[in-house]
């Protein structure tokens, strides 16, 4: 089964025989069919965070809604290259500034 997820969601298997899938935002992903049976799908896909891709004008539609994606298969994706937001820990840029308030500690 092909599905596009809004944001990241985790399936259970509903009676906890198979690990558990991980879709992440904005990936189509093809997972197995129990996850259609899961309650995070059901409750997921009432309120239009994750869609069945059953066709190729399902899965067009979702592109033009924000899917930008390849698919990757049981809905896990390749690790991305992404840093760590400016400012977070081992941001180099506040070596000189341990505390992260841009120097004003409460020294007077």
């Amino acid at each position: 089964m092909r599905i596009y997820s809004k944001a990241t969601l985790q399936f259970d298997h509903p009676t906890g025989a198979e690990p558990s899938v991980v879709a992440r935002v904005g990936v189509f992903a093809d997972v197995p069919d129990w996850v259609k049976k899961s309650g995070m799908f059901i409750l997921a896909s009432k309120d239009g965070t994750v869609t069945e891709i059953e066709n190729k004008k399902d899965e067009s539609k979702a592109e033009k809604a924000g899917g930008k994606q390849k698919p990757e298969k049981n809905g896990k994706t390749k690790e991305d290259n992404s840093e760590a937001p400016e400012g977070g820990a081992g941001d180099p840029g506040n070596a000189g500034d341990p505390e992260g308030d841009g120097g004003a500690g409460g020294e007077s």
